[in-house]
């Protein structure tokens, strides 16, 4: 075998290894060395060659097992790190959902602490309020009871008192009557005497009147001037049953009337109601424009034929000036049809002499004539009339049909009847329906007589404990407007109270107004809503409309 050409075969680096070994430690002799190919055992040069070799060989293993090693210790490393941050993360999330839990649980435990603070808030709340109410409550109805012991001792002394002044009142009234019968029959003979000279004197004074008139002011025409009609006797008895003459309905409407003549009827009633002031300044103002109903109505309104001082100093002079046109009312009045105002106009020419002779029995035919046709204003003047004739109960039956109309000044004075058997017998129950009805009329009423308004109103406080719910009501309207004493809205309030409670539905509506507007108490609507649906369930029309 020719080993010089043979190729050589890669030895393995662990047999080339053991061979380097066994030539450094003389194993193997120099003929086996001889015939060791060259490839087999290199020489020196290239022994360092391949060890240099082999060194950066095995250099750059090392290198690149560190280098490998040090990616592992890396990788190891990373891997670790990214643990330990997967682990911390864990760690963190798993702390902020305790944290999380252990919020909702103290949310949890803090709204449980507090509704249960609440619901005890308001069970103290609650027990307060029920302690409260009882002690109100309590207090309510002592206060009751002492002011129904104080209206029951003050009933028993104004009761003594009515009945002595009813006592003192008839025997007064008797005493008189006597008197009078005495000095008529006295008087008799003489006046019988004195009656045909008086009466021809008077006609001849009278045609002398009407001359001179007649040649001041020519007739506007030359038909003759129309006579008023005389009415025919009547039994006083029947005096107010009988049926009224045919002038027209009154009040007229006014519809299709002027605007003065709409002005001048609501003026007039005005002066039915009482308001006086209101009134004056509208027949003021027609005076102004000169229409003669209005000139007639503010000289009987400044001459006090109303019955109450509430001329201003600017209006007086109209009677100085009105004086020198007096003549035209009769003109006036004559020119225009029988109607029931024109009566009731021409009545207060002739009772203060406006353009005609004062003649007061001519006064009272035209007043007899407008009262029976339904005149408030004409009934009341012709009850005056009566009244100075001291016939009582026409006096009385004639303010009836004026009260019953409205009017203000009626209602007071047959409430005062009622109260003195005057043309009527003494009745409380009737004195409180009229005093009621005059105090319904309000604040605005003007009439005067406060003294009378005061005494009616000490009779009704006399009388407040007798089952009529209108006697408190009454008190309550004084009170409330000031109506003969001193207002007072928390009294008014009160008797308002009892008025209500006693089954009175304009009590019950009254009681809702103070509610409503903090009459005498504090504003409130619910009591007010709740008192107005009981009046309205007892047919009071004011309170249904309240509640639309």
């Amino acid at each position: 075998m020719d080993h010089d050409n043979a190729l050589p075969v890669p030895i393995p680096e662990e047999v080339m290894e053991v061979i380097q070994s066994m030539k450094e430690d003389g194993f193997i002799s120099q003929k086996l060395k001889d015939s060791i190919p060259d490839w087999v055992i290199p020489n020196p040069i290239e022994e360092k060659i391949a060890e240099e070799k082999a060194l950066q060989e095995k250099k750059s293993r090392d290198e690149e097992k560190a280098r490998i090693e040090e990616e592992r210790r890396k990788n190891n490393l990373r891997k670790k790190i990214e643990a330990e941050k997967r682990e911390a993360e864990e760690k963190a999330e798993a702390e902020r959902r305790r944290i999380a839990a252990e919020k909702r649980a103290l949310e949890e435990r803090i709204e449980q602490e507090r509704l249960a603070a609440e619901k005890a808030e308001q069970e103290r709340i609650a027990a307060e309020k029920r302690a409260l109410e009882e002690r109100i409550e309590q207090a309510r109805l002592a206060a009751e009871r002492a002011e129904q012991e104080r209206i029951a001792a003050e009933k028993a002394e104004h009761e003594r008192i009515a009945a002595e002044a009813k006592a003192a009142a008839e025997k007064q009234v008797a005493e008189e009557r006597a008197a009078l019968e005495k000095a008529l029959a006295a008087q008799q003979e003489k006046i019988a005497a004195e009656a045909n000279a008086a009466a021809q004197k008077k006609e001849m004074e009278e045609l002398a009147a009407r001359a001179a008139l007649n040649a001041a002011v020519p007739p506007r025409s030359n038909r003759p001037l129309p006579q008023t009609p005389q009415p025919a006797q009547q039994d006083p008895s029947t005096l107010v049953s009988q049926p009224k003459p045919q002038l027209g309905a009154y009040p007229p409407d006014v519809t299709g009337l002027s605007q003065n003549e709409q002005r001048y009827f609501k003026a007039l009633k005005w002066v039915i109601c009482g308001r006086l002031r209101d009134s004056l300044g509208t027949f003021q103002r027609l005076a102004e424009d000169e229409y003669v109903p209005g000139c007639i109505m503010l000289s009987v309104h400044l001459i006090g034929g109303f019955d109450a001082p509430t001329c201003s100093p600017r209006p007086r002079g109209f009677l100085s000036k009105a004086s020198d046109k007096f003549h035209l009312f009769r003109s006036f009045l004559d020119s225009q049809p029988q109607t029931t105002e024109i009566l009731y106009l021409r009545g207060c020419c002739y009772k203060w002499g406006f353009g005609v002779p004062q003649d007061t029995e001519e006064s009272a035919i035209h007043f007899q004539c407008a009262a029976d046709a339904g005149h408030p204003l004409a009934q009341v003047k012709i009850g005056e009339y009566y009244y100075d004739k001291q016939d009582y109960k026409r006096y009385f039956d004639y303010y009836t049909l004026a009260a019953n109309q409205d009017c203000a000044h009626a209602q007071l004075f047959v409430a005062e009847c009622y109260r003195t058997g005057t043309g009527t017998p003494y009745d409380v129950e009737m004195l409180i329906h009229f005093f009621v009805m005059f105090a319904r009329q309000g604040a605005e009423t003007e009439i005067g007589h406060e003294e009378k308004q005061t005494l009616m109103l000490r009779v009704l406080e006399g009388a407040v404990y007798s089952g009529n719910p209108m006697k408190h009501l009454g008190c309550g309207l004084c009170y409330e407007y000031g109506l003969g004493t001193p207002k007072d809205e928390s009294r008014a309030f009160d008797k308002y109270q009892v008025a209500a409670i006693e089954g009175s539905a304009e009590g019950q509506y009254r009681l809702g107004l103070c509610y409503e507007k903090g009459i005498g108490t504090t504003p409130n609507q619910n009591e007010a809503n709740g008192c107005f649906r009981k009046a309205a369930a007892q047919g009071n029309l004011d309170a249904k409309e309240k509640l639309k």
